[in-house]
């Protein structure tokens, strides 16, 4: 929490962290990312679809898929929603102090780009180029 508060950058993914957790004992994380509570969603993802700074972004996914929390943007900027329906599957924050904060629900891993999935090494290229902030380097 300080360190996004002091200007800290904070990618997080997980089909569970952001609406199922904080209500089974596990840490609040949805002010990081200005969240109200949302269903717990199921294994209903079969893509997602680029919203906003983001909408360039599509992908066909192919992870792991149960119990996808399904987000509440409460000041936050969807990024991305499932391509099946409305739900949200991703959100950028940068209200947390002076921090910024990326969060997706499926995991970076099970994106795939036409034909393959994106390489180890482009996946955290690619979400430090989400979060960065204007002016940085």
């Amino acid at each position: 929490q300080a360190y996004l508060q002091n200007g800290g950058r904070l990618y997080l993914e997980g089909g569970d962290c952001f609406n199922y957790d904080p209500e089974v004992g596990g840490y609040n994380i949805r002010p990081w990312f200005a969240l109200d509570d949302g269903p717990d969603g199921s294994g209903d993802l079969s893509g997602v679809t680029g919203q906003n700074d983001l909408s360039a972004f599509s992908f066909s996914y192919n992870g792991e898929n149960n119990w996808m929390d399904e987000l509440q943007p409460a000041g936050s900027t969807p990024v991305w929603k499932n391509s099946g329906n409305s739900d949200i599957s991703g959100v950028f924050y940068s209200g947390f102090g002076n921090g910024s904060a990326l969060g997706v629900v499926p995991s970076f891993g099970g994106l795939v780009d036409n034909s393959a999935p994106l390489n180890h090494q482009a996946r955290p290229l690619a979400a430090a180029a989400v979060v960065r902030k204007p002016g940085d380097g």
